[in-house]
């Protein structure tokens, strides 16, 4: 164990924004300075700082809890992610009623079906995209009406 210095502390700030930004992200490095954090812990909320292989520190509790995601749940969410992204200018769901988002939902699961009925779809993007659609609106409703 070696001492703490601002630098870690700088680099663990680095770390806990990268794995933030990419919940599927497991261990960020920082060549320059020789640094590497691990996304640790059962609720994988934690971090450990190597320098060089020697570890510089275990910070318990540092991330939001992030189970372990299977590889499509985690291809899909980040889909989602990216569509909900894409609309971040638009009015929050939690100002619709149930009513406009069960349109919306209806729509999307329609404009789904006709597009696999017809089976037009020369890539997986337009499917791909309505899928995230119909789990960003099923979303929305248990967001706003579920049990929290």
């Amino acid at each position: 164990m070696s001492y703490i210095t601002q630098e870690h502390l700088d680099f663990l700030n680095e770390a806990n924004q990268a794995f933030d930004n990419d919940i599927g992200l497991t261990t960020y490095r920082n060549e320059e300075l020789g640094l590497i954090a691990l996304r640790r812990g059962v609720e994988r909320d934690c971090i450990q700082v190597l320098n060089l292989g020697e570890e510089v520190a275990f910070f318990a509790e540092q991330l939001k809890s992030a189970p372990h995601l299977r590889k499509p749940l985690y291809q899909f969410a980040t889909q989602m992610e990216w569509q909900l992204r894409l609309n971040d200018s638009k009015l929050g769901w939690n100002k619709l009623n149930r009513l406009d988002i069960d349109t919306k939902l209806r729509q999307k699961v329609m404009a789904l079906s006709d597009l696999l009925t017809a089976n037009m779809y020369d890539d997986s993007e337009e499917l791909t995209e309505l899928c995230a659609d119909i789990g960003n609106y099923a979303m929305m409703l248990y967001d706003n009406e579920g049990e929290k």
